[in-house]
């Protein structure tokens, strides 16, 4: 976790130095929305991988069924977030 906070701070203070753009907002709260819909797609992946080991041993079929059973509902919640996330930014506050 430590080193995901680094590259973040890293990237976001390159990223300002670079393109003298100002830290909104929006931007600097990004960073932690990332993170999140990350670590709710790992929890969705784990508990299919956890369903999936009772169907077979072979690790290449244990992750084909995984993303098979899985793969929507994470492009689901991500398409979701995207919108949200977009109709956030484009607000006012």
């Amino acid at each position: 976790m430590l080193t995901i906070g680094i590259s973040i701070a890293e990237c976001m203070t390159l990223g300002v130095l670079l393109s003298n753009y100002p830290l909104g907002d929006m931007s600097k709260l990004i960073a932690f929305l990332l993170v999140g819909i990350g670590y709710d797609d790992t929890y969705v992946l784990m508990n299919g991988f956890d369903r999936c080991m009772t169907e077979t041993d072979d690790p290449e079929e244990l992750v084909r069924n995984t993303f098979a059973t899985n793969g929507v509902s994470i492009t689901v919640s991500s398409l979701t977030s995207f919108i949200s996330f977009s109709m956030g930014n484009l607000s006012s506050l």
